[in-house]
C-alpha cells in the first residue's frame, strides 16, 4: 500500500532544488529513495516492512532514518527511528519536524546498541556548507527554532523516547534479533 509523500519532505526537496543543493546542510544527512534493502536484512515479515519507511541517510557509515508508521498516524506525524550500521535502533524524534530541528545542530548521530547521541564538539566543529541556509529555511517556512547545544538535542531525543521507545522496542522484538549489522 502506498502512502503520500509527507508534505515536509516535499518542502525539503523544494528547498534543496531552490538552493541547488542536495547535501551538506546538516552533517551526513541525505535524503534517499525509500529502498527497504537494509530493513530486509533484519526481517522479511510484511508487517515489519509495511510499517517502516527509510527516507534518509543518518551518517556516512550506513545508518539511516525511517518513519515508523503506527496505527492512526500518517507519515507527516509518524515517529522517526534511526537504525545504526553497527547495530542499535532507536526512536530519535516525535515526527519529521522534530527531526529537522535535531538536524539543525548540524552533527551526525552516534548510534550504538545502547543509544543514539547528537554531540557537537565546539572546539573542532565546522559547519556544513549550507547549514545557514537550512536553518534560515526552518525558521522562515516552519517557524522552527534551531538548536545549537548538545543539551537541547538530548532533550528532544529523550522526549521522543519517553513517548515511543518502549513501544518501538516491544513492536520490534518479534521481528528482529537485538544485534545486527549489514556491513
Amino acid at each position: 500500500m502506498g502512502y503520500p509523500i509527507p508534505t515536509i519532505l516535499v518542502d525539503l526537496l523544494a528547498f534543496e532544488a531552490k538552493n541547488a543543493i542536495n547535501v551538506d546542510y546538516s552533517e551526513s544527512f541525505e535524503l534517499i529513495v525509500g529502498d527497504k534493502y537494509e530493513l530486509k536484512a533484519l526481517s522479511k515479515e510484511p508487517t515489519f516492512l509495511n510499517q517502516l519507511f527509510p527516507f534518509a541517510q543518518a551518517d556516512n557509515n550506513g545508518s539511516f532514518y525511517a518513519f515508523w508508521l503506527t496505527k492512526g498516524q500518517d507519515l507527516n506525524t509518524a515517529p522517526i527511528v534511526v537504525f545504526g550500521s553497527e547495530g542499535g535502533y532507536h526512536v530519535v524524534a516525535n515526527n519529521l519536524l522534530s527531526l529537522l530541528r535535531l538536524l539543525s545542530l548540524d552533527v551526525e548521530p552516534m548510534v550504538d546498541e545502547d543509544g543514539v547521541y547528537y554531540y557537537k564538539d565546539e572546539e573542532n566543529y565546522e559547519p556544513s556548507r549550507h547549514s545557514r541556509k537550512f536553518k534560515k529555511w526552518l525558521r522562515a517556512d516552519y517557524f522552527i527554532s534551531t538548536i545549537s547545544t548538545n543539551l537541547v538535542a538530548a532533550q528532544l531525543v529523550e522526549e521522543a523516547q519517553d513517548l515511543y521507545q518502549e513501544l518501538f522496542l516491544l513492536w520490534m522484538a518479534p521481528f528482529v534479533k537485538k544485534t545486527y549489522s549489514y556491513n
